[in-house]
Protein backbone atom coordinates (compact mmCIF):
# COMPACT_ATOMS: atom_id res chain seq x y z
CA UNK A 1 0.00 0.00 0.00
CA UNK A 2 3.20 2.33 0.94
CA UNK A 3 4.68 1.59 -2.43
CA UNK A 4 1.14 2.42 -4.64
CA UNK A 5 1.11 5.71 -2.52
CA UNK A 6 5.18 6.42 -3.25
CA UNK A 7 4.16 5.40 -6.93
CA UNK A 8 1.47 8.03 -7.22
CA UNK A 9 3.23 10.75 -5.61
CA UNK A 10 6.25 10.62 -7.32
CA UNK A 11 4.10 10.23 -10.97
CA UNK A 12 2.43 13.37 -9.85
CA UNK A 13 5.79 15.02 -9.30
CA UNK A 14 7.29 13.89 -12.23
CA UNK A 15 3.70 15.41 -14.07
CA UNK A 16 4.22 19.01 -12.38
CA UNK A 17 7.59 18.91 -13.29
CA UNK A 18 6.92 17.98 -17.20
CA UNK A 19 4.36 20.36 -17.29
CA UNK A 20 6.00 23.94 -15.70
CA UNK A 21 9.29 22.36 -18.20
CA UNK A 22 6.28 22.92 -21.13
CA UNK A 23 5.19 25.90 -19.48
CA UNK A 24 8.91 27.75 -18.99
CA UNK A 25 9.53 26.33 -22.89
CA UNK A 26 6.31 27.99 -23.71
CA UNK A 27 7.15 31.29 -22.16
CA UNK A 28 10.75 31.55 -22.94
CA UNK A 29 9.73 30.41 -26.81
CA UNK A 30 7.34 33.25 -26.22
CA UNK A 31 9.76 36.23 -25.23
CA UNK A 32 11.78 35.21 -27.55
CA UNK A 33 9.12 35.56 -30.50
CA UNK A 34 8.24 39.03 -28.81
CA UNK A 35 12.23 39.90 -28.50
CA UNK A 36 12.10 38.76 -32.63
CA UNK A 37 9.42 40.50 -33.53
CA UNK A 38 10.59 44.14 -31.54
CA UNK A 39 13.97 43.51 -33.26
CA UNK A 40 12.65 43.22 -36.56
CA UNK A 41 10.23 46.39 -35.82
CA UNK A 42 13.46 48.25 -35.00
CA UNK A 43 15.35 46.97 -37.87
CA UNK A 44 12.10 48.03 -40.55
CA UNK A 45 11.99 51.47 -38.83
CA UNK A 46 15.66 52.35 -39.30
CA UNK A 47 15.07 51.66 -42.90
CA UNK A 48 12.01 53.78 -43.05
CA UNK A 49 9.79 50.78 -43.84
CA UNK A 50 7.48 52.05 -41.37
CA UNK A 51 4.37 50.11 -41.87
CA UNK A 52 6.05 46.90 -41.48
CA UNK A 53 7.69 48.41 -38.50
CA UNK A 54 3.98 49.21 -36.99
CA UNK A 55 2.66 45.50 -38.08
CA UNK A 56 5.70 43.73 -36.07
CA UNK A 57 5.43 46.51 -33.10
CA UNK A 58 1.63 45.32 -33.46
CA UNK A 59 1.93 41.72 -33.57
CA UNK A 60 4.38 42.01 -30.05
CA UNK A 61 2.06 43.73 -28.53
CA UNK A 62 -0.66 41.40 -29.10
CA UNK A 63 1.24 38.63 -27.36
CA UNK A 64 2.76 40.54 -24.82
CA UNK A 65 2.03 44.27 -24.22
CA UNK A 66 5.23 46.14 -22.22
CA UNK A 67 5.79 50.25 -22.11
CA UNK A 68 9.04 49.24 -24.57
CA UNK A 69 6.63 48.29 -27.22
CA UNK A 70 4.02 50.68 -27.58
CA UNK A 71 6.48 53.36 -27.24
CA UNK A 72 8.51 52.09 -30.22
CA UNK A 73 5.40 51.82 -32.19
CA UNK A 74 3.94 55.21 -31.08
CA UNK A 75 7.80 56.25 -32.65
CA UNK A 76 7.18 54.65 -35.65
CA UNK A 77 3.67 56.10 -36.29
CA UNK A 78 5.56 59.68 -35.57
CA UNK A 79 8.19 58.88 -37.76
CA UNK A 80 5.83 58.06 -40.98
CA UNK A 81 3.45 60.68 -40.19
CA UNK A 82 6.33 63.14 -39.82
CA UNK A 83 7.38 61.95 -43.66
CA UNK A 84 3.44 61.31 -45.19
CA UNK A 85 1.40 63.59 -43.19
CA UNK A 86 -2.06 62.07 -44.73
CA UNK A 87 -5.30 61.51 -43.09
CA UNK A 88 -4.71 57.99 -43.61
CA UNK A 89 -1.60 57.99 -41.87
CA UNK A 90 -3.05 60.51 -39.26
CA UNK A 91 -5.91 57.66 -38.50
CA UNK A 92 -2.39 55.39 -37.72
CA UNK A 93 -1.12 57.44 -35.85
CA UNK A 94 -4.20 58.41 -33.25
CA UNK A 95 -5.07 54.86 -33.30
CA UNK A 96 -1.71 54.00 -31.71
CA UNK A 97 -1.64 56.40 -29.11
CA UNK A 98 -5.35 55.67 -28.61
CA UNK A 99 -4.41 51.91 -27.67
CA UNK A 100 -0.99 53.30 -25.51
CA UNK A 101 -3.68 55.34 -23.79
CA UNK A 102 -5.83 52.50 -22.77
CA UNK A 103 -2.76 50.39 -21.85
CA UNK A 104 -0.83 52.86 -20.19
CA UNK A 105 -3.23 55.74 -18.81
CA UNK A 106 -0.64 56.89 -16.58
CA UNK A 107 1.59 57.77 -19.04
CA UNK A 108 1.03 61.28 -19.71
CA UNK A 109 2.98 62.39 -22.65
CA UNK A 110 0.94 60.04 -24.81
CA UNK A 111 -2.25 62.24 -24.15
CA UNK A 112 -0.34 65.02 -24.23
CA UNK A 113 0.62 64.03 -27.88
CA UNK A 114 -2.75 62.96 -28.85
CA UNK A 115 -4.34 65.93 -27.52
CA UNK A 116 -1.97 68.10 -29.90
CA UNK A 117 -2.02 66.27 -32.77
CA UNK A 118 -5.69 67.21 -32.88
CA UNK A 119 -4.80 70.75 -32.10
CA UNK A 120 -2.70 70.99 -34.79
CA UNK A 121 -5.47 69.95 -37.38
CA UNK A 122 -7.95 72.49 -35.35
CA UNK A 123 -10.02 69.42 -34.76
CA UNK A 124 -11.37 70.86 -30.93
CA UNK A 125 -13.83 68.41 -30.46
CA UNK A 126 -11.96 65.14 -30.44
CA UNK A 127 -9.29 66.87 -28.59
CA UNK A 128 -11.51 67.76 -25.72
CA UNK A 129 -12.63 64.43 -25.96
CA UNK A 130 -9.35 62.82 -25.36
CA UNK A 131 -8.38 65.67 -22.77
CA UNK A 132 -12.16 64.63 -20.66
CA UNK A 133 -10.69 61.03 -21.03
CA UNK A 134 -7.47 61.93 -19.79
CA UNK A 135 -9.51 63.66 -16.76
CA UNK A 136 -11.35 60.87 -16.62
CA UNK A 137 -8.23 58.54 -16.06
CA UNK A 138 -7.22 61.24 -13.50
CA UNK A 139 -4.28 62.22 -15.50
CA UNK A 140 -3.24 65.80 -15.47
CA UNK A 141 -0.03 68.39 -15.99
CA UNK A 142 0.01 71.46 -16.58
CA UNK A 143 0.67 71.12 -20.79
CA UNK A 144 -3.10 69.03 -20.43
CA UNK A 145 -4.49 72.05 -18.44
CA UNK A 146 -3.42 74.48 -21.39
CA UNK A 147 -4.62 72.40 -24.40
CA UNK A 148 -7.23 72.32 -22.15
CA UNK A 149 -8.17 75.79 -22.89
CA UNK A 150 -7.27 75.79 -26.45
CA UNK A 151 -9.02 73.33 -27.55
CA UNK A 152 -12.36 73.95 -25.04
CA UNK A 153 -12.76 77.76 -25.27
CA UNK A 154 -11.00 77.89 -28.99
CA UNK A 155 -13.59 80.76 -30.73
CA UNK A 156 -14.46 81.18 -35.23
CA UNK A 157 -15.64 84.54 -36.47
CA UNK A 158 -18.99 84.12 -37.43
CA UNK A 159 -21.08 86.32 -40.43
CA UNK A 160 -20.39 90.17 -41.40
CA UNK A 161 -19.28 92.97 -39.51
CA UNK A 162 -21.82 95.50 -38.25
CA UNK A 163 -21.42 98.90 -36.68
CA UNK A 164 -23.88 98.04 -33.60
CA UNK A 165 -24.87 94.42 -32.51
CA UNK A 166 -27.68 94.15 -29.12
CA UNK A 167 -25.17 93.34 -26.46
CA UNK A 168 -27.75 89.87 -25.74
CA UNK A 169 -29.27 87.88 -27.60
CA UNK A 170 -32.46 86.72 -26.87
CA UNK A 171 -35.25 84.03 -28.45
CA UNK A 172 -32.04 83.33 -30.77
CA UNK A 173 -31.55 87.06 -32.56
CA UNK A 174 -29.66 89.57 -32.49
CA UNK A 175 -30.41 93.48 -33.46
CA UNK A 176 -27.65 94.94 -35.62
CA UNK A 177 -27.11 98.24 -37.69
CA UNK A 178 -25.11 98.72 -40.41
CA UNK A 179 -25.07 102.44 -42.40
CA UNK A 180 -27.94 103.69 -39.86
CA UNK A 181 -29.99 100.72 -40.89
CA UNK A 182 -31.11 98.70 -38.15
CA UNK A 183 -32.45 94.91 -38.88
CA UNK A 184 -32.15 91.59 -36.73
CA UNK A 185 -29.96 88.32 -37.76
CA UNK A 186 -29.86 84.75 -36.08
CA UNK A 187 -27.14 83.18 -34.47
CA UNK A 188 -26.45 81.83 -38.44
CA UNK A 189 -26.18 84.75 -39.58
CA UNK A 190 -30.06 84.76 -41.48
CA UNK A 191 -31.73 87.91 -41.13
CA UNK A 192 -34.78 87.61 -39.74
CA UNK A 193 -35.96 91.14 -40.08
CA UNK A 194 -34.48 93.13 -43.03
CA UNK A 195 -31.74 95.91 -42.69
CA UNK A 196 -33.83 98.83 -43.69
CA UNK A 197 -35.13 100.43 -40.60
CA UNK A 198 -34.12 103.67 -39.10
CA UNK A 199 -34.27 101.52 -35.55
CA UNK A 200 -34.88 98.39 -34.27
CA UNK A 201 -35.17 97.65 -30.27
CA UNK A 202 -33.90 94.09 -28.62
CA UNK A 203 -35.43 91.08 -29.90
CA UNK A 204 -37.76 89.65 -26.84
CA UNK A 205 -40.45 87.58 -25.94
CA UNK A 206 -40.95 85.13 -28.16
CA UNK A 207 -39.06 86.85 -30.75
CA UNK A 208 -41.36 89.27 -31.02
CA UNK A 209 -38.94 92.52 -32.38
CA UNK A 210 -39.85 96.54 -32.92
CA UNK A 211 -38.91 98.14 -35.50
CA UNK A 212 -39.77 101.85 -36.37
CA UNK A 213 -39.72 103.13 -40.55
CA UNK A 214 -38.16 106.25 -41.96
CA UNK A 215 -41.87 106.79 -42.69
CA UNK A 216 -43.17 107.03 -39.36
CA UNK A 217 -44.46 103.98 -39.11
CA UNK A 218 -44.03 101.17 -35.98
CA UNK A 219 -43.86 97.76 -37.03
CA UNK A 220 -43.87 94.15 -34.53
CA UNK A 221 -42.71 90.51 -36.23
CA UNK A 222 -42.81 87.89 -35.00
CA UNK A 223 -40.13 85.43 -34.59
CA UNK A 224 -40.93 83.99 -38.10
CA UNK A 225 -41.02 87.43 -39.71
CA UNK A 226 -45.04 87.80 -39.88
CA UNK A 227 -46.24 91.55 -38.59
CA UNK A 228 -48.04 91.10 -35.33
CA UNK A 229 -48.64 94.97 -35.01
CA UNK A 230 -48.53 98.31 -36.95
CA UNK A 231 -49.56 101.62 -35.96
CA UNK A 232 -48.18 105.68 -36.66
CA UNK A 233 -45.32 106.45 -34.79
CA UNK A 234 -41.36 107.30 -34.76
CA UNK A 235 -39.82 104.89 -31.75
CA UNK A 236 -36.45 106.40 -30.51
CA UNK A 237 -35.27 103.55 -28.01
CA UNK A 238 -36.95 100.97 -26.66
CA UNK A 239 -36.45 97.06 -25.12
CA UNK A 240 -37.46 94.50 -25.28
CA UNK A 241 -41.39 93.27 -25.58
CA UNK A 242 -42.75 91.22 -23.06
CA UNK A 243 -46.31 90.03 -21.85
CA UNK A 244 -47.93 91.57 -24.10
CA UNK A 245 -46.27 94.87 -24.09
CA UNK A 246 -43.04 97.04 -25.05
CA UNK A 247 -41.17 100.26 -22.73
CA UNK A 248 -40.54 102.75 -25.43
CA UNK A 249 -39.19 106.37 -26.00
CA UNK A 250 -40.82 107.83 -28.90
CA UNK A 251 -40.22 110.70 -30.52
CA UNK A 252 -40.58 114.37 -29.34
CA UNK A 253 -41.01 112.78 -25.76
CA UNK A 254 -38.76 112.65 -22.74
CA UNK A 255 -40.71 109.92 -21.06
CA UNK A 256 -40.69 106.49 -21.97
CA UNK A 257 -44.29 104.75 -21.75
CA UNK A 258 -45.71 101.15 -22.76
CA UNK A 259 -47.10 100.49 -26.14
CA UNK A 260 -49.50 97.09 -26.58
CA UNK A 261 -49.29 95.70 -30.18
CA UNK A 262 -52.32 97.89 -31.33
CA UNK A 263 -50.25 100.86 -30.56
CA UNK A 264 -52.15 102.19 -27.60
CA UNK A 265 -50.26 103.77 -24.99
CA UNK A 266 -50.82 101.26 -21.49
CA UNK A 267 -48.63 103.49 -19.21
CA UNK A 268 -46.43 106.45 -19.43
CA UNK A 269 -44.79 109.47 -17.57
CA UNK A 270 -41.43 107.21 -16.86
CA UNK A 271 -38.13 108.39 -17.19
CA UNK A 272 -36.83 104.66 -17.83
CA UNK A 273 -38.83 101.92 -18.18
CA UNK A 274 -37.38 98.28 -18.45
CA UNK A 275 -39.67 94.94 -19.76
CA UNK A 276 -42.50 93.09 -17.59
CA UNK A 277 -41.31 89.64 -15.90
CA UNK A 278 -43.72 87.68 -14.59
CA UNK A 279 -46.09 90.91 -14.44
CA UNK A 280 -43.71 92.97 -12.84
CA UNK A 281 -41.53 96.17 -14.25
CA UNK A 282 -38.74 98.49 -13.00
CA UNK A 283 -39.29 101.47 -13.86
CA UNK A 284 -37.79 105.46 -13.10
CA UNK A 285 -40.56 107.53 -11.27
CA UNK A 286 -40.56 111.78 -12.30
CA UNK A 287 -38.96 111.92 -8.46
CA UNK A 288 -35.88 110.15 -9.72
CA UNK A 289 -36.29 107.15 -7.94
CA UNK A 290 -37.11 103.36 -9.21
CA UNK A 291 -39.74 101.64 -7.61
CA UNK A 292 -41.27 98.00 -9.40
CA UNK A 293 -45.14 98.48 -10.67
CA UNK A 294 -47.55 95.71 -12.11
CA UNK A 295 -49.23 95.81 -15.46
CA UNK A 296 -51.79 98.00 -14.14
CA UNK A 297 -48.93 100.79 -13.35
CA UNK A 298 -49.30 100.87 -9.31
CA UNK A 299 -46.27 100.23 -7.33
CA UNK A 300 -45.85 96.52 -6.10
CA UNK A 301 -44.28 97.13 -2.65
CA UNK A 302 -42.74 100.22 -0.77
CA UNK A 303 -39.22 99.63 -1.66
CA UNK A 304 -37.42 102.38 -3.71
CA UNK A 305 -33.64 102.49 -4.83
CA UNK A 306 -31.58 105.42 -6.67
CA UNK A 307 -31.04 103.04 -9.53
CA UNK A 308 -32.01 99.99 -10.76
CA UNK A 309 -29.38 98.15 -13.07
CA UNK A 310 -31.38 97.02 -16.09
CA UNK A 311 -29.48 95.02 -19.26
CA UNK A 312 -29.64 95.77 -22.91
CA UNK A 313 -33.00 93.73 -23.16
CA UNK A 314 -34.61 96.22 -20.06
CA UNK A 315 -34.36 92.84 -17.92
CA UNK A 316 -34.30 94.04 -13.97
CA UNK A 317 -34.15 90.35 -12.51
CA UNK A 318 -32.11 87.32 -13.66
CA UNK A 319 -31.79 84.35 -11.55
CA UNK A 320 -34.26 85.61 -8.42
CA UNK A 321 -31.06 88.47 -8.46
CA UNK A 322 -31.68 92.16 -8.89
CA UNK A 323 -28.76 94.82 -8.62
CA UNK A 324 -30.38 98.09 -6.76
CA UNK A 325 -28.52 101.35 -5.82
CA UNK A 326 -29.07 102.82 -2.32
CA UNK A 327 -27.16 105.34 -0.08
CA UNK A 328 -24.64 105.74 -3.00
CA UNK A 329 -23.41 102.33 -3.38
CA UNK A 330 -24.53 98.86 -5.63
CA UNK A 331 -25.87 96.11 -3.72
CA UNK A 332 -26.91 92.68 -4.99
CA UNK A 333 -30.67 91.72 -3.90
CA UNK A 334 -33.22 89.30 -3.69
CA UNK A 335 -36.69 89.98 -6.43
CA UNK A 336 -38.18 91.84 -3.32
CA UNK A 337 -35.48 94.06 -3.41
CA UNK A 338 -33.50 93.08 -0.12
CA UNK A 339 -29.83 93.58 -0.41
CA UNK A 340 -27.94 90.60 0.69
CA UNK A 341 -25.64 91.59 3.83
CA UNK A 342 -21.91 92.72 3.96
CA UNK A 343 -21.33 93.55 -0.09
CA UNK A 344 -21.68 96.80 -1.93
CA UNK A 345 -19.42 98.54 -4.64
CA UNK A 346 -19.32 101.69 -6.65
CA UNK A 347 -20.80 100.44 -9.96
CA UNK A 348 -21.44 96.73 -11.34
CA UNK A 349 -22.79 94.94 -14.60
CA UNK A 350 -25.40 93.50 -15.48
CA UNK A 351 -26.87 90.17 -13.96
CA UNK A 352 -26.11 86.87 -16.49
CA UNK A 353 -28.23 83.87 -15.01
CA UNK A 354 -26.12 82.16 -12.10
CA UNK A 355 -22.97 83.05 -13.19
CA UNK A 356 -20.41 85.78 -11.17
CA UNK A 357 -20.97 89.50 -11.90
CA UNK A 358 -18.81 92.47 -12.46
CA UNK A 359 -18.69 94.69 -9.65
CA UNK A 360 -15.79 97.77 -9.38
CA UNK A 361 -14.42 99.18 -6.41
CA UNK A 362 -11.78 101.70 -5.97
CA UNK A 363 -11.90 102.24 -10.27
CA UNK A 364 -11.10 98.61 -10.40
CA UNK A 365 -13.36 95.65 -11.36
CA UNK A 366 -13.66 92.07 -10.28
CA UNK A 367 -16.15 89.40 -9.66
CA UNK A 368 -18.79 88.69 -7.43
CA UNK A 369 -21.04 85.42 -7.13
CA UNK A 370 -24.67 86.42 -6.43
CA UNK A 371 -24.15 85.77 -2.63
CA UNK A 372 -22.44 88.21 -1.86
CA UNK A 373 -18.75 86.21 -2.15
CA UNK A 374 -16.34 87.94 -4.12
CA UNK A 375 -14.73 85.34 -6.78
CA UNK A 376 -11.97 87.53 -8.44
CA UNK A 377 -10.98 90.66 -6.62
CA UNK A 378 -10.81 93.99 -8.52
CA UNK A 379 -7.89 94.30 -10.58
CA UNK A 380 -8.96 94.80 -14.65
CA UNK A 381 -9.97 98.55 -15.91
CA UNK A 382 -13.12 96.74 -17.03
CA UNK A 383 -15.58 94.04 -17.09
CA UNK A 384 -18.59 92.75 -18.56
CA UNK A 385 -20.73 89.94 -16.18
CA UNK A 386 -19.74 85.95 -16.60
CA UNK A 387 -21.69 84.57 -19.24
CA UNK A 388 -21.52 81.67 -20.80
CA UNK A 389 -18.42 80.21 -18.40
CA UNK A 390 -16.71 83.37 -19.58
CA UNK A 391 -16.13 87.17 -19.11
CA UNK A 392 -14.47 89.75 -21.10
CA UNK A 393 -11.83 91.77 -19.31
CA UNK A 394 -10.08 94.82 -20.55
CA UNK A 395 -6.51 95.44 -19.60
CA UNK A 396 -4.54 98.04 -21.39
CA UNK A 397 -7.30 98.77 -23.61
CA UNK A 398 -8.06 95.37 -25.21
CA UNK A 399 -10.75 92.94 -23.94
CA UNK A 400 -10.35 89.41 -23.64
CA UNK A 401 -12.15 86.28 -21.97
CA UNK A 402 -11.24 84.94 -18.67
CA UNK A 403 -12.63 81.87 -16.91
CA UNK A 404 -13.69 81.36 -13.33
CA UNK A 405 -10.15 80.97 -12.07
CA UNK A 406 -8.83 83.98 -13.74
CA UNK A 407 -7.01 82.49 -16.98
CA UNK A 408 -6.90 84.23 -20.11
CA UNK A 409 -8.97 81.74 -22.20
CA UNK A 410 -9.43 83.55 -25.28
CA UNK A 411 -6.82 86.25 -25.90
CA UNK A 412 -8.60 88.53 -28.56
CA UNK A 413 -7.35 91.57 -28.10
CA UNK A 414 -10.68 92.78 -28.87
CA UNK A 415 -11.53 96.65 -28.92
CA UNK A 416 -15.13 96.06 -27.08
CA UNK A 417 -16.48 92.37 -26.36
CA UNK A 418 -20.00 91.73 -25.15
CA UNK A 419 -21.58 88.22 -23.18
CA UNK A 420 -21.46 85.06 -24.65
CA UNK A 421 -25.00 83.17 -25.14
CA UNK A 422 -25.37 79.93 -23.38
CA UNK A 423 -27.83 79.28 -25.81
CA UNK A 424 -26.35 79.41 -29.39
CA UNK A 425 -22.28 80.02 -27.72
CA UNK A 426 -22.09 83.44 -29.71
CA UNK A 427 -20.50 86.60 -28.71
CA UNK A 428 -20.47 90.32 -30.32
CA UNK A 429 -17.12 91.37 -30.43
CA UNK A 430 -15.25 94.83 -31.93
CA UNK A 431 -12.56 94.84 -33.83
CA UNK A 432 -11.49 98.67 -34.37
CA UNK A 433 -12.26 101.07 -31.90
CA UNK A 434 -11.54 104.28 -34.03
CA UNK A 435 -14.24 102.79 -36.57
CA UNK A 436 -16.40 100.03 -34.78
CA UNK A 437 -16.59 97.12 -36.58
CA UNK A 438 -18.55 94.74 -34.13
CA UNK A 439 -19.14 90.82 -35.15
CA UNK A 440 -20.32 87.78 -33.77
CA UNK A 441 -17.79 84.37 -32.48
CA UNK A 442 -18.65 81.55 -31.52
CA UNK A 443 -17.38 78.53 -29.66
CA UNK A 444 -15.69 75.49 -32.17
CA UNK A 445 -17.19 72.98 -29.02
CA UNK A 446 -20.27 73.06 -27.65
CA UNK A 447 -20.31 74.47 -24.02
Amino acid sequence: MKQTRLAVIVMLIAVCAFSWFLLGRQLAEGISSVRNLMEQGDSYQERGLYQKAIESYNDAIAQRPSRDLYHSLVQACESYYQEEPTNTVKKTLLAAYQDATAAYPDEVSYWERAAQIYLEEEEFSQAVDTLRQAQRAEVSSDTLSVQWRQAYYSVKERYQKYENITPLEHENAYTVETGDLYGAVDPSGNEVVDMKYRYTGPVGEEGVVLCSTEEGEVRLFDAEGVMIGRFPGTVEQAHAYSEGLVPVRLQGREDWCYLDSNGQEVLGGYLQAGCFQDGTAAVQLDSGAWCLIGTDGTQVGDATWEDVRLDPLGRWLQDDVMLVKTEGSWKIAGSDGAPVEGFSCEDIDICTAGEAIAFCQDGKWGFVQKDGTVLLPPAYEAAHSFSGGVAAVCTGGSWDFIDPQGNVVIDGDFAGAGYFSPDSGTCPVMEHADAPEWYLIAWNVTH
